[in-house]
């Protein structure tokens, strides 16, 4: 499947844009509405509010992972010399994904709470699992472009920036009709998907930097991505909106 990293950049970018945009105007016109934690029953919300998981936002944020996996799994194929670096970012980027869209670790950690420092556990467990990764990956880390590292170092820090220490300020009081909670929600999704955009867009700008400007990406496999997250989307929105 070729992929023109300019025209598949503008498309993410609007999607981006819509996203963002549906969040905002759905939570504008609903707020005041909600009765506790249960947020009025909106179109736009179903479709965009942050902070639900079978939704639009959760979709896009999954693809996007799947965009960056997809991106480093081309440099693993260009790169042989460092090939088993670039597919363990690979293979990170989608089990990301697959947390994204399917709850991992909202399923299996958050029932557990807070843990010390009034941090939820999942923190606690992905942070250690971070570090461990970031050992492992080291030594590859330093043959990375220095031009690449910088949206890369970039990215992950904004992401880290939304989904650990923002959700540690949101995570005691989810209240609809709470502005400290929306407001902080919106910083904690807000600043998960643009770090993702950030990462996305250094490496197409790395590709470009290259000379390349049309990616191939395996067909079979963005095709069942697409059909597999389409369907379980439209089945999760009927059972749940």
């Amino acid at each position: 499947m070729d992929i023109n990293l300019t025209k598949f950049w503008r498309v993410i970018f609007g999607l981006f844009s819509c996203v963002v945009a549906g969040h905002v105007v759905g939570v504008y016109l609903n707020f005041g509405q909600g009765i506790g934690t249960q947020y009025p029953d909106s179109v736009l919300l179903n479709l965009f509010f942050f902070g639900s998981e079978k939704n639009i936002t959760a979709l896009f944020s999954s693809y996007l992972f799947i965009v960056v996996g997809l991106c480093f799994h081309c440099l693993a194929k260009q790169n042989l010399e460092h090939k088993s670096g670039w597919q363990w970012l690979r293979n990170i980027a989608i089990y990301l994904a697959c947390d994204e869209w399917f709850a991992i670790h909202d399923t299996t950690l958050n029932g557990f709470g807070l843990g010390p420092f009034d941090v939820p556990y999942w923190v606690w467990v992905y942070a250690g699992v971070c570090c461990l990764l970031l050992f492992k990956l080291l030594p590859f880390i330093r043959y990375i472009p220095s031009y690449l590292i910088k949206y890369l170092g970039v990215g992950a820090a904004v992401f880290i920036g939304g989904a650990a220490i923002m959700e540690v300020v949101t995570y005691q009081n989810q209240e609809f009709n709470s502005l400290f909670f929306q407001v902080g929600l919106f910083f904690e999704d807000g600043l998960e998907i643009s770090g993702l955009m950030i990462t996305v867009y250094g490496l197409f700008s790395y590709f470009k930097r290259q000379k390349v400007t049309v990616l191939i990406f395996p067909k079979l496999f963005c095709v069942s991505v697409l059909v597999i997250g389409t369907l379980d989307f439209l089945v999760s929105y009927y059972l749940y909106k």
